[in-house]
């Protein structure tokens, strides 16, 4: 599954695509995390695709959020990777 990952408060320019191989839910005594590949995830900067859309998944699971849209703005492109490949 394909997600994308964007945090508007943080201040970022563009998405980042992650796929996601493994997702866990913990449960602990005061809250739950979900866990991606091993990493913990905060629902409110994840973007699923549903109906053509990337929308944000806190939002979808009735969370409440605030500084971040409903809908990825289409306007919003790819984080570019910055890969410095020397030659042999």
């Amino acid at each position: 599954m394909k997600i994308r990952q964007f945090c508007a408060p943080c201040g970022d320019k563009a998405w980042t695509e992650i796929t996601a191989d493994v997702i866990e839910i913990r449960n602990n005594p005061s809250d739950s995390e979900i866990l991606l590949n091993d990493k913990t995830i905060d629902l409110a900067y994840i973007y699923i695709e549903k109906d053509g859309k990337w929308r944000n998944l806190a939002m979808l699971t009735g969370i409440s959020v605030s500084g971040v849209t409903e809908v990825l703005p289409q306007n919003i492109s790819a984080k570019k990777l910055n890969l410095n490949l020397k030659k042999a």
